[in-house]
């Protein structure tokens, strides 16, 4: 899939905030993404496949340029977007 716009990333982002999630919730990768996804900046890599279906801390919460929500997961670190997580709390 290409790399969105600018314009996409911007949406994208205003979607994310308003997605209500803090450093410090607890998610659930309930799903695997689609590489750009929705505006996504980022791509689903191989090394996220291992983490679908797994829970995870927020360690970042996201820009305004579309990059996704930084999550720990065991010690690995990945930008994920928000479609493909649930927040628990």
């Amino acid at each position: 899939m290409p790399l969105p716009t600018l314009v996409e990333s911007q949406k994208y982002a205003k979607r994310e905030r308003s997605f209500n999630h803090k450093i410090g919730d607890i998610v659930h990768i309930f799903r695997k993404a689609n590489s750009h996804e929705g505006g996504w900046l980022y791509s689903w890599v191989s090394e996220m496949d291992v983490t679908e279906g797994k829970y995870g801390i927020i360690v970042e919460t996201g820009d305004d340029q579309g990059a996704g929500i930084k999550i720990r997961i065991d010690s690995n670190e990945f930008y994920y977007p928000y479609t493909c997580l649930r927040i628990l709390r």
